[in-house]
């Protein structure tokens, strides 16, 4: 980041995109917020439509879905291959509950090369999920977990899939993974409690439960 902030007097619109696809990249859309707003202020047409894409999906990371929608859809607008937006766009409709139009959007942004397709696959796969339909969670997961093989979420997601279609070693396989990639995760140690039960193991069931109530509470995930 120090770079960047060198070349904020000499170069400032690429400065600020640079800082703000820095944050992006780490996830963190509260800091990226900023110099991305800052970098859409400097830019030029050209420039602009790349910026709005950048810009929504942290926006989105914020819950400012308004907002994000306007700007993903201008950028759009503009650049109908804008991945960015199109990533945008699919988490928005994942939280309106429109997977057929989440799927568009993530199949547009991953053939135009968005990142962080990954964390929208495994949203997919949860929502799938939650509606019980297995089969369509394990095949998002796995796309998921192409894209990123270290991927906690996707390896935590599958291994809950696998735990429900009663495929226990490989539910297991990727539970543990998920843990080694992030240690102490609560829903994960619970679904190895229920892994351990379908096994009849009751006591491996109680030490995993215990320990994911020490990070969850008394509420299930």
């Amino acid at each position: 980041l120090g770079t960047y902030k060198k070349l904020q007097k000499s170069l400032p619109f690429d400065a600020a995109l640079g800082e703000g696809l820095i944050y992006q990249r780490r996830e963190s859309p509260r800091p990226a917020e900023e110099p991305l707003r800052r970098a859409l202020a400097l830019a030029g047409p050209a420039q602009r439509p790349r910026v709005l894409g950048v810009l929504a999906l942290a926006l989105v990371g914020l819950k400012q879905d308004r907002e994000a929608r306007l700007l993903a859809e201008e950028a759009l607008g503009a650049d109908p291959e804008n991945a960015e937006a199109h990533l945008a766009l699919s988490t928005l409709a994942l939280r309106d509950n429109d997977l057929e139009a989440a799927e568009i959007h993530l199949k547009a942004g991953s053939s135009a090369g968005a990142g962080q397709t990954d964390g929208a696959l495994s949203r997919l796969g949860l929502e799938h999920y939650r509606r019980g339909e297995f089969e369509k969670a394990a095949k998002k997961y796995e796309e998921a977990l192409e894209a990123n093989p270290r991927s906690p979420e996707a390896h935590a997601g599958l291994g809950a899939v696998y735990v429900r279609l009663g495929n226990l070693e490989w539910a297991e396989i990727h539970l543990k993974q998920s843990l080694d990639l992030r240690p102490g995760d609560g829903p994960t140690l619970f679904n190895l409690g229920v892994l351990q039960e379908k096994r009849n193991d009751p006591a491996s069931a109680e030490a995993a439960y215990v320990q994911a109530v020490s990070v969850l509470g008394d509420d299930p995930p």
